[in-house]
């Protein structure tokens, strides 16, 4: 079985300039954790820095949503994925 927190670690490794926000999505995206592993791991992983803790049930939906498909990644997520991912081949 796949961990969330071993994609986490390892988008986290891969994307380091992101936030642990949109590491967090990333990792999640499309791959059907259920909604206790969502919410555990996200208390553990995310800083709270990032986000205020009077929108965390909105942000707890959107991940759920996220996870189970029912949501896609915001294209400026996956815009800067590419041109990370671009940098890197130069170097």
């Amino acid at each position: 079985m796949r961990s969330l927190k071993a994609l986490f670690i390892k988008v986290s490794k891969k994307y380091e300039r992101k936030p642990t926000f949109d590491c967090f999505e990333i990792a999640i995206a499309n791959q059907n954790f259920s909604e206790q592993t969502v919410r555990r791991w996200f208390r553990k992983l995310v800083d709270p820095s990032e986000y205020d803790k009077c929108d965390m049930q909105e942000h707890l939906q959107h991940l759920i949503d996220l996870t189970r498909g029912e949501e896609d990644l915001e294209e400026d997520d996956l815009e800067e994925e590419e041109d990370q991912e671009e940098e890197e081949d130069l170097d």
